[in-house]
This record gives structure tokens, C-alpha cells and sequence, in this order.
């Protein structure tokens, strides 16, 4: 789910940096010049065990990184700032983490490996790609028979409906997108991912969400009462899902991690891959398989219910964006659980990535596939290991 940065929000972090006050749940400590005198929450148990870490470990050949890629960005998205805002709901703050996350974000801003950046530009070549161009794209949406019933998205009717005016960049930008995926996760499985998109008001600044639900139907052979089922998964957007002014914005601010025209309509994608980790794999061969005219009307509805970690059958997966962390912490010498959950903080560059398990998976898609080609650095690096490599080995 994909929201704004709110006024209020952005008076807090302003708030927090003028003062330095760091909100904590149980009571809260002022800093200032007292930081030598360790004004500070005690060393808890997880920093006891840590090992001294610098960060130096984030990718092997650091030390022969030569070229610093700085950010582009009017506010540069202090992950203290963050810590301070929010005090950290998956861990406490202590001097050692400050120090930990200082060393990291110097570290990440080398250059990527020019062999990344290679893997990730062939994924965009002419040659073996699923969707010719956007014509192609919609035949495809449309047309992919899931089962019961076929996908029927059109981009489209979407940007006709939301009011476009000027769409070929948005097309353009589809089709990349869409070809990039398929090449990584494979043209069926990236079409059979999602049944619905619809465009709709949404209240509470959000401009997107993913929900999901199973359906179950009858066995063709009806005998003993046998119900096939399948996880049905739609995608809804607001008007605001291409807005411009509120995609650089949220950027700028350090609250999304890209500025890409399609950086909404990424991340949702990215909770559309995430909810497809978490079914095992007879569930993802049938994702939207038994899906008919009913989950026309449970969608059209809106009575929708989110999808919540009882409702999907776990195999190999057992967490979407916990299996990314330690992904991102391999071969980095970072062991402690904590540490490691810090490490995927400073990589995925996103303040509303950091608020919520689900947001960070899905931001971390975001980033790694419109991440601009110039600011490829050791972060994007460490995503494009995970997302482009890694994962499909276990899908």
C-alpha cells in the first residue's frame, strides 16, 4: 500500500531535526552535546553480542570502489531522521546502532559493479523480450487465460479513465517494466500474479493497495464435495497514481524511494511479487486460477479484506521481507538479526519502506527496478543481487 507523506509527518521530521528529540514508546531522552556521556538508552543485549561492525563487509571489493554517487535528492533521507521520528519499532537505539547506520550510509554510496549494471541493462534489450511494445502489452493483460476466466487488465482504459493526457511516457515506461519482470520471473507467472486492476477514490492519502482473498469452487468432477481453490489477487490505484508533483515529492522528501513515473505502480507490484513469496508452489501455479464472475463482484464490491500471514500457505518463503533482510546480509559478516534489519534499512532508500515489513519488500522492488541508470550505487547493487539472482533461484 503505497501512501503520502503527510503535512503533520513532514512538521515532525522537521520538528525532530531542529531539536533532537527522539520519541520512544515508554518515555523519551533528549539529545545534545551529551552524546560523549553516552546519553543514551543502556547497550542491550543484541549490541553485547555484536561484533564491532564498520560496515566494510557490505559487498567484498569495497575497498576498491573508486567512484561516490551522490544523492540527487533536495533532502538526502537521513535514516536517523527516521529513527528518530518513529524511535524504531523493530529495535532500540543505542550509540552502537547510530554508528552502525553512520558507517553503512557512507559505504553504499559507491558505485555499482559494472557487472550489475550490465545484468540488469540486458534485461531491457530488443531481443527475447515478451512484450513487444504497448499494443502487444494489452493484447497479453487481456487475453491470458487463468483458468476460469481470463486476466482482462487494460492499461488503457486505466490511464482513459484516471484522465491522462500525455501517456506515451507512461506506456513506454509499462512496457519496460513489464518486460524487465517477465525476463526475471517469467512471462506466465508475472501475468497469472494479478487478476484485477481498477481505479477508484481512495480516502486517507493512499494511492494504491493490493488485496487478496481465496476463492473455492466446486470440482469439476463434484465428487465428495471436492472445491478447487486459489488465491485471487486484484490491484487498486487512485487518480493520484501517475501525479507527478505527488511521485517527486514523496521522493525528494526521503518517504519513497524512487521518482519514477511508474514508482506507485512499482510498488504495488512489488506487494503483488511479495504475496505471490508467500504461497507455496502449488498455490502459485494456481494463483487466480479458480477465479470467476464471483471475484468480479467480491472485488466491485469493495469489501475487500486484506491479506494477513494466516490465510496463505507457506512453504520455502516463510516471510517475504524477512527472506529479503537476510538475503541483503549475506556475506556481509552482519549475523545479528537486529543488525541485519538496519543494514535492509539503509539499503532500501524509503522512510515508508522503513514503517512496515510489507512496505520495506515492496519498496525495495521499486528502487531496484527504477533506480535512474546514474545513480546505480552499492545499495541498488546489493537489491539487484536479491531481486534479479537470488530470487528466482527459489521461485
Amino acid at each position: 500500500m503505497k501512501k503520502i507523506l503527510n503535512t503533520s509527518l513532514v512538521l515532525i521530521l522537521i520538528i525532530t531535526t531542529v531539536v533532537n528529540v527522539v520519541a520512544c514508546e515508554g518515555s523519551c531522552i533528549v539529545k545534545s552535546n551529551r552524546i560523549a556521556n553516552n546519553f543514551f538508552l543502556d547497550e542491550d543485549s543484541d549490541d553485547k553480542l555484536q561484533r564491532d561492525i564498520s560496515g566494510n563487509f557490505i559487498v567484498s571489493d569495497l575497498a576498491k570502489r573508486k567512484v561516490i554517487i551522490n544523492s540527487d535528492r533536495q533532502d538526502s533521507d537521513s535514516l536517523q531522521i527516521f529513527m528518530d521520528t518513529y524511535n524504531s519499532k523493530w529495535l532500540n537505539l543505542t550509540s552502537k546502532k547510530l554508528k552502525f547506520i553512520e558507517n553503512l550510509e557512507a559505504k553504499i554510496k559507491y558505485k555499482a559493479k559494472q557487472d550489475a549494471i550490465n545484468g540488469f541493462n540486458e534485461l531491457l534489450a530488443v531481443r527475447n523480450r515478451s512484450f513487444s511494445d504497448f499494443r502487444d502489452l494489452e493484447r497479453q493483460l487481456w487475453h491470458f487465460n487463468l483458468g476460469h476466466n481470463y486476466v482482462n487488465i487494460s492499461w488503457q482504459t486505466i490511464l482513459n479513465t484516471l484522465g491522462i493526457i500525455h501517456q506515451d511516457e507512461i506506456k513506454n515506461q509499462l512496457v519496460n517494466f513489464y518486460n524487465i519482470f517477465a525476463k526475471v520471473y517469467g512471462r506466465d507467472n508475472v501475468l497469472r500474479m494479478l487478476y484485477r486492476i481498477k481505479t477508484e477514490i481512495i480516502t486517507s492519502r493512499t494511492v494504491g493497495y493490493v488485496d487478496g482473498r481465496y476463492e473455492c469452487i466446486k470440482n469439476v468432477n463434484n465428487i465428495n464435495n471436492i472445491y478447487d481453490c486459489s488465491f485471487i489477487q486484484v490491484m487498486s490505484c487512485s487518480q493520484d497514481v501517475f501525479d507527478r508533483d505527488t511521485i517527486t515529492g514523496s521522493y525528494n522528501s526521503g518517504w519513497w524511494s524512487t521518482d519514477n513515473i511508474l514508482s506507485i505502480i512499482t510498488h504495488e507490484y512489488g506487494h503483488v511479487l511479495g504475496n505471490f513469496l508467500r504461497l507455496d508452489a502449488a498455490n502459485r501455479l494456481k494463483i487466480n486460477r479458480t477465479a470467476t464472475n464471483e471475484a468480479n463482484k467480491w472485488w466491485n464490491s469493495n469489501n475487500s479484506n486484506l491479506l494477513d500471514n494466516d490465510n496463505v500457505n507457506i512453504e520455502v518463503v516463510d516471510n517475504d521481507t524477512n527472506y529479503m533482510i537476510l538475503a541483503l546480509a549475506k556475506n556481509t559478516n552482519i549475523n545479528n538479526p537486529i543488525y541485519q534489519k538496519l543494514l535492509s534499512f539503509a539499503i532500501v532508500r524509503s522512510n515508508y519502506g522503513r514503517t512496515s515489513h510489507r512496505d520495506l519488500f515492496a519498496e525495495a522492488f521499486s528502487q531496484w527496478i527504477q533506480t535512474k541508470p546514474h545513480q546505480r550505487n552499492v545499495a541498488w547493487e546489493k537489491l539487484d543481487q536479491f531481486f534479479r539472482i537470488d530470487l528466482p533461484k527459489t521461485l
